[in-house]
């Protein structure tokens, strides 16, 4: 009896962070994270939405839920999550990078960069890097990447990009909508790839559909990986070698 209970709550004993989760694609994870076990965090930028979200969370698992409010496109802020994730979370198993947005005008942050490229890329390379030593202290720990070239969710009904759709968004996507997956379903992936015992020793690869897949060919390119490394690293103050 105990042994079918823990085959299907996997994730009991483990504990994963899971930035934006007030909404979509990572709230959906985090539920259903909690509800196979795992003692959930996240982050969420509105206080009052994070809020809902952990009641959600903590209902759909019954244990403990931390959170920690943050505009993650803030560098600072970045940095403050990971130093108060390092002194209240006694673990990290797993880091679910899923916050983003996207804006069709020019915004830029607090650090003077563009907002997209500083939510979407710099604040999960940037939060996994402060916590890497952490998550490397955890064994098999697992950083996932909700994102068009490292985890592909598909084609969800999210509410990515609605603060300030381009044009073609705004033209496209609400007769596309009943054909777009729902966020549940486009969470599966994320789901998957955080707590399938089978992928404990599976790194650096692009699912699809819970499946490993080759991801673009200039992904392969160590030239562009290097150069990548070093225009993400100057910005957020690392060092630019990788």
């Amino acid at each position: 009896m105990m042994q079918a209970h823990h085959r299907s709550r996997p994730m009991i004993g483990k504990t994963v962070l899971v930035t934006g989760c007030t909404g979509g694609i990572g709230k959906a994870t985090a539920l259903r994270l909690a509800a196979l076990g795992a003692h959930v965090a996240v982050t969420g930028r509105d206080p009052q939405r994070t809020e809902d979200a952990v009641r959600e969370i903590r209902a759909a698992g019954g244990g403990p839920v931390d959170s920690f409010t943050a505009d993650l496109s803030t560098q600072s802020e970045v940095r403050r999550v990971a130093g108060e994730a390092l002194g209240r979370l006694p673990r990290t198993d797993a880091l679910v990078n899923d916050v983003g947005g996207y804006w069709n005008t020019r915004h830029l942050t607090a650090d003077g960069l563009e907002r997209t490229f500083a939510l979407n890329h710099l604040a999960p390379f940037l939060l996994t890097n402060l916590l890497l030593d952490r998550l490397e202290d955890s064994a098999r720990a697992r950083v996932v990447i909700v994102a068009s070239n490292a985890l592909q969710p598909g084609m969800v009904r999210t509410g990515f990009g609605a603060d300030d759709p381009a044009g073609t968004q705004r033209v496209f996507v609400p007769p596309l909508r009943p054909f777009m997956t729902s966020v549940a379903r486009g969470a599966v992936t994320s789901i998957h790839v955080t707590s399938a015992p089978e992928l404990a020793e599976v790194s650096g690869r692009y699912f699809v559909s819970s499946t490993a897949t080759r991801s673009s060919p200039r992904s392969y390119g160590e030239a562009v990986t290097r150069r990548l490394w070093q225009v993400s690293a100057g910005p957020v103050g690392l060092t630019a070698t990788g």
